[in-house]
């Protein structure tokens, strides 16, 4: 029988005799946690913008991106910087022009680019939703179509992204992630203030 003293387990340190207490993730490396190396990820509104600089970000942490957006094209000088990251990186940057709207769109859209990164051994692994638009124009004359409108970009568009990625990720039976961008606008009043002082009369 050993001594009382062996038999205290410290609260302070891991037991390290236990295999599993060296092998979580939590004792990985910081670049090795975020690595999405051997991996795609696909970006909704990754024309320009908030979603452009994410796609940045994923090659940045050694994926494969591939940007959607109902664009013809990406922001010209984002998109070159994307280019020559990638290349120097040897990783695959490509755009999709979809609608996100039409569900036919958004399932043949994400089935090619799962198909292109099963080709490629980097499968389909996460989807940021990140499309969305907006229109300044003052509430009580707000149009019914406009308002329509956003919700079928920012809603049901969000939605279908979310539904054909987790339909992907099941038929590859891949642990997928699905990232979804909001504004803080949603909580937050983000009106433009102007002051206007008061004028007292003599």
């Amino acid at each position: 029988m050993g001594s009382i003293e062996e038999a205290v387990v410290s609260d302070i340190s891991l037991p390290t005799h236990i295999p599993e207490s060296t092998q979580t993730p939590s004792h990985a490396p910081v670049p090795q946690l975020f690595s999405l190396a051997g991996r795609t990820i696909a970006i909704t509104g990754g024309g320009r913008g908030v979603g452009i600089s994410l796609a940045a970000a994923v090659l940045e942490a050694g994926g494969n991106a591939a940007c959607i957006d109902i664009l013809s094209e990406p922001s010209p000088d984002e998109w070159a910087s994307l280019q020559k990251l990638a290349k120097i990186s040897n990783l695959r940057i490509s755009y999709h022009k979809y609608d996100i709207t039409s569900e036919e769109n958004v399932s043949e859209m994400l089935d090619i680019i799962a198909e292109a990164g099963l080709e490629a051994n980097t499968p389909l692994y996460g989807t940021v939703a990140c499309a969305g638009i907006q229109q300044k124009v003052p509430a009580i004359d707000y149009p019914l179509d406009g308002f329509r409108k956003i919700m079928d970009v920012n809603v049901t568009g969000t939605f279908l992204t979310a539904k054909h990625s987790a339909r992907i990720f099941m038929k590859q039976r891949i642990p997928g992630s699905i990232v979804m961008i909001a504004s803080m606008s949603g909580q937050i009043a983000n009106r433009v203030w102007r002051y206007q002082p008061i004028q007292h009369k003599r």
